[in-house]
Protein backbone atom coordinates (compact mmCIF):
# COMPACT_ATOMS: atom_id res chain seq x y z
CA UNK A 1 0.00 0.00 0.00
CA UNK A 2 2.77 2.14 0.60
CA UNK A 3 4.42 2.13 -2.81
CA UNK A 4 0.66 2.31 -4.37
CA UNK A 5 0.03 5.83 -2.30
CA UNK A 6 4.01 7.15 -3.43
CA UNK A 7 3.02 6.40 -7.10
CA UNK A 8 -0.61 7.84 -6.98
CA UNK A 9 1.01 10.89 -5.61
CA UNK A 10 3.95 11.01 -8.14
CA UNK A 11 1.71 10.52 -10.96
CA UNK A 12 -0.28 13.62 -9.74
CA UNK A 13 2.60 15.59 -9.21
CA UNK A 14 2.33 16.75 -5.74
CA UNK A 15 3.62 16.12 -2.38
CA UNK A 16 2.57 14.41 1.05
CA UNK A 17 0.99 18.10 2.76
CA UNK A 18 -1.21 18.44 -0.84
CA UNK A 19 -2.22 14.74 -1.07
CA UNK A 20 -3.32 15.25 2.64
CA UNK A 21 -4.85 18.80 1.89
CA UNK A 22 -6.77 16.93 -0.73
CA UNK A 23 -8.13 14.23 1.62
CA UNK A 24 -8.58 16.88 4.43
CA UNK A 25 -5.98 14.57 6.67
CA UNK A 26 -2.70 16.07 8.82
CA UNK A 27 0.16 15.60 6.28
CA UNK A 28 1.59 13.22 8.71
CA UNK A 29 -1.07 10.63 8.62
CA UNK A 30 0.12 10.30 4.61
CA UNK A 31 3.72 10.22 5.95
CA UNK A 32 2.95 7.15 8.10
CA UNK A 33 1.46 5.73 5.00
CA UNK A 34 4.07 6.12 3.29
CA UNK A 35 6.75 4.11 5.79
CA UNK A 36 4.44 1.55 5.92
CA UNK A 37 3.71 2.44 10.13
CA UNK A 38 -0.05 2.31 9.28
CA UNK A 39 -2.62 1.59 6.38
CA UNK A 40 -5.39 3.96 5.29
CA UNK A 41 -8.78 2.96 6.75
CA UNK A 42 -11.63 2.37 4.41
CA UNK A 43 -13.10 5.81 4.09
CA UNK A 44 -9.50 6.70 3.47
CA UNK A 45 -9.24 4.43 0.88
CA UNK A 46 -12.09 5.41 -0.53
CA UNK A 47 -11.26 9.40 -0.72
CA UNK A 48 -7.77 8.18 -2.45
CA UNK A 49 -9.88 5.95 -4.49
CA UNK A 50 -12.12 9.16 -5.73
CA UNK A 51 -9.08 11.62 -5.99
CA UNK A 52 -7.66 9.04 -8.71
CA UNK A 53 -11.02 8.85 -10.51
CA UNK A 54 -11.25 12.03 -10.88
CA UNK A 55 -7.83 12.75 -11.97
CA UNK A 56 -8.39 9.95 -14.72
CA UNK A 57 -5.82 7.33 -12.92
CA UNK A 58 -6.54 4.10 -13.47
CA UNK A 59 -5.74 2.77 -9.94
CA UNK A 60 -5.57 -1.33 -11.71
CA UNK A 61 -2.68 -0.52 -13.47
CA UNK A 62 -0.85 0.81 -10.35
CA UNK A 63 -1.46 -1.49 -8.19
CA UNK A 64 0.99 -4.21 -10.03
CA UNK A 65 2.45 -2.88 -13.09
CA UNK A 66 1.37 -5.28 -16.50
CA UNK A 67 3.96 -6.67 -18.15
CA UNK A 68 3.59 -8.96 -21.16
CA UNK A 69 5.74 -11.56 -20.40
CA UNK A 70 5.06 -13.70 -23.50
CA UNK A 71 5.56 -17.54 -24.13
CA UNK A 72 3.75 -19.52 -21.56
CA UNK A 73 4.13 -17.33 -18.59
CA UNK A 74 0.94 -15.17 -17.30
CA UNK A 75 0.94 -12.56 -14.55
CA UNK A 76 -1.93 -13.40 -12.35
CA UNK A 77 -4.09 -11.45 -9.36
CA UNK A 78 -5.14 -12.59 -6.30
CA UNK A 79 -6.16 -11.30 -2.59
CA UNK A 80 -6.72 -12.55 0.69
CA UNK A 81 -8.66 -11.15 3.38
CA UNK A 82 -5.83 -12.52 5.63
CA UNK A 83 -2.29 -13.07 3.71
CA UNK A 84 -0.90 -16.65 2.84
CA UNK A 85 0.86 -18.72 5.19
CA UNK A 86 2.67 -21.93 3.96
CA UNK A 87 2.11 -23.34 0.42
CA UNK A 88 -0.47 -22.53 -1.74
CA UNK A 89 -2.90 -25.61 -2.34
CA UNK A 90 -6.74 -25.90 -2.42
CA UNK A 91 -7.38 -26.95 1.19
CA UNK A 92 -6.42 -26.75 4.61
CA UNK A 93 -4.43 -24.10 5.00
CA UNK A 94 -5.16 -21.88 8.51
CA UNK A 95 -7.35 -19.13 8.05
CA UNK A 96 -7.86 -20.14 3.98
CA UNK A 97 -10.55 -17.41 2.69
CA UNK A 98 -10.60 -19.44 -0.78
CA UNK A 99 -13.00 -22.34 0.23
CA UNK A 100 -11.85 -25.17 -1.76
CA UNK A 101 -10.16 -23.14 -4.54
CA UNK A 102 -7.38 -20.22 -5.19
CA UNK A 103 -9.02 -17.88 -7.38
CA UNK A 104 -6.84 -15.60 -9.72
CA UNK A 105 -7.66 -13.31 -12.29
CA UNK A 106 -6.16 -11.61 -14.98
CA UNK A 107 -7.33 -8.37 -14.49
CA UNK A 108 -6.45 -7.01 -10.82
CA UNK A 109 -9.55 -5.81 -10.15
CA UNK A 110 -11.11 -8.92 -9.91
CA UNK A 111 -9.30 -10.32 -6.99
CA UNK A 112 -10.17 -7.07 -5.20
CA UNK A 113 -13.56 -7.35 -5.39
CA UNK A 114 -13.69 -10.37 -3.33
CA UNK A 115 -11.60 -8.45 -0.46
CA UNK A 116 -12.60 -5.02 -0.73
CA UNK A 117 -14.01 -4.60 2.34
CA UNK A 118 -11.99 -6.65 4.69
CA UNK A 119 -10.12 -5.02 7.12
CA UNK A 120 -6.47 -5.59 6.34
CA UNK A 121 -6.80 -7.43 3.18
CA UNK A 122 -3.25 -8.37 1.21
CA UNK A 123 -2.85 -7.84 -2.77
CA UNK A 124 -0.59 -10.58 -4.52
CA UNK A 125 0.58 -10.67 -7.92
CA UNK A 126 1.84 -13.58 -9.19
CA UNK A 127 4.30 -15.08 -12.27
CA UNK A 128 5.06 -18.86 -12.97
CA UNK A 129 4.78 -20.71 -15.88
CA UNK A 130 1.44 -22.08 -17.46
CA UNK A 131 2.69 -25.50 -19.41
CA UNK A 132 1.35 -28.15 -18.34
CA UNK A 133 -1.75 -26.59 -16.16
CA UNK A 134 -4.76 -27.06 -16.02
CA UNK A 135 -7.06 -23.52 -16.36
CA UNK A 136 -10.61 -22.94 -15.45
CA UNK A 137 -11.14 -19.39 -17.42
CA UNK A 138 -14.04 -17.86 -16.45
CA UNK A 139 -14.70 -14.33 -17.62
CA UNK A 140 -15.31 -12.17 -14.26
CA UNK A 141 -19.82 -12.15 -14.16
CA UNK A 142 -22.46 -14.55 -12.90
CA UNK A 143 -21.04 -17.40 -13.37
CA UNK A 144 -17.46 -16.96 -12.02
CA UNK A 145 -19.57 -15.58 -8.74
CA UNK A 146 -21.71 -18.55 -8.26
CA UNK A 147 -18.91 -20.98 -9.37
CA UNK A 148 -16.82 -18.92 -5.97
CA UNK A 149 -19.75 -19.49 -3.92
CA UNK A 150 -20.11 -23.07 -4.66
CA UNK A 151 -16.05 -23.55 -3.51
CA UNK A 152 -17.19 -21.84 -0.50
CA UNK A 153 -20.01 -24.61 0.57
CA UNK A 154 -22.48 -21.27 0.27
CA UNK A 155 -24.56 -23.92 -2.65
CA UNK A 156 -24.23 -26.83 -0.27
CA UNK A 157 -27.81 -26.64 1.03
CA UNK A 158 -29.34 -26.76 -3.07
CA UNK A 159 -27.47 -30.16 -3.58
CA UNK A 160 -28.93 -31.97 -6.53
CA UNK A 161 -30.35 -29.34 -8.46
CA UNK A 162 -29.76 -28.15 -11.81
CA UNK A 163 -28.03 -24.96 -11.07
CA UNK A 164 -25.94 -26.66 -8.01
CA UNK A 165 -24.99 -29.45 -10.56
CA UNK A 166 -24.17 -27.04 -13.35
CA UNK A 167 -21.40 -25.74 -11.31
CA UNK A 168 -20.41 -29.00 -9.12
CA UNK A 169 -19.77 -29.72 -13.16
CA UNK A 170 -17.76 -26.84 -13.66
CA UNK A 171 -15.71 -27.31 -10.57
CA UNK A 172 -14.53 -30.81 -11.85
Amino acid sequence: MKDLIKRIRKELNINQEQLASLMGIPPVTVNRWENGKAHPSLMAQKELYGICVSHHLDLAEYIADRENTGGEDCVLYHASRFGLSGAIQPISRNKCDFGRGFYMGTDPIQPLTLVSNEKNPVFYTLEFDMADLRVLDIEAGLDWAMLIAYYRGYMDGEKGSAIYEKYAHMAD
